[in-house]
């Protein structure tokens, strides 16, 4: 963490590198990572060392065998859709879970073996809420779901078996690097150029996500700060970077102007 606040470029280039290791070590069918499948740990690299398509990529070829790896692998992926049907599954299989009291189930007299289940249960809540609060561009409720994140990643590092702190971390990694992406932030201080066109750019914004454009690329965000600062400019970046988007919300922006 230390690294990636002082030295950036550096810690991007690490998890890259992490990433690839861990890669090729979930591709060899061994019993490496048999409780923590290797490949949420190599996606999670992939999503700090900037490459999100490397990380769903990954987990589109390499699925996790149980209901839990796999709504955080849909978690890594930014397939928000898919971790509410997952978590909602979860809480239909688990009801009980919601009744007042059961937390004297986890903590106590001899329930050592149940703090792993007791982080599961909240890693579950707050990803369900996270991925709700992102969908609809409620940035107040998903800072509450990071910060609950961020007391449970605390927890299983003190109570839980390494490979379980390190997905924990990842997750939460993960979550803030969503919230610092999501395209909502860019497209309200778009909608500020006509307010009263505001309510038709938030369910733009809603679309992106339910295509699964609704978290942005580095690219992306550079090319979009530009087209807030300025009328014109050129974008020069790789195929399947994302160009598209961002000539879309250039469209937008002359439309709201228009509107004006």
């Amino acid at each position: 963490s230390a690294l990636s606040v002082e030295h950036p470029e550096e810690a991007s280039l690490a998890f890259r590198r992490a990433g690839e290791l861990l890669e090729w070590l979930a591709r060899a069918h061994d019993k490496v990572g048999e409780e923590i499948p290797t490949a949420l740990i190599a996606a999670g690299c992939y999503q700090l060392g900037g490459l999100p398509a490397m990380a769903s990529g990954l987990l589109r070829q390499i699925v996790p065998d149980d209901r839990g790896s796999k709504l955080f692998a849909d978690f890594l992926k930014a397939d928000f859709d898919a971790v509410l049907r997952r978590a909602a599954s979860f809480w239909r299989d688990n009801s009980g879970l919601s009744r007042r009291g059961v937390e004297e189930q986890f903590f106590g007299e001899g329930t050592d073996e149940t703090l792993t289940w007791f982080g599961t249960v909240e890693l579950v809540r707050c990803l369900g809420l996270a991925a709700q609060t992102l969908r609809r561009g409620d940035m107040v409720r998903f800072s509450v779901a990071l910060d609950r994140l961020r007391d449970v990643e605390r927890l299983l590092v003190r109570t839980s078996p390494d490979d379980v702190a390190l997905l924990a971390f990842f997750l939460r990694s993960a979550c803030e690097r969503f919230g610092k992406s999501t395209i909502y932030d860019p497209l309200r201080r778009l909608g500020a150029l006509n307010p009263a066109r505001l309510a038709h750019v938030n369910q733009f914004a809603r679309r992106q996500y339910a295509r699964g454009r609704g978290i942005l690329w580095q690219s992306q965000k550079q090319g979009i700060e530009r087209l807030l600062r300025n009328s014109s400019f050129a974008l020069c970046t790789p195929t399947g970077s994302g160009k598209t988007l961002v000539a879309n919300l250039a469209v937008l922006k002359e439309l709201l102007i228009l509107q004006d």
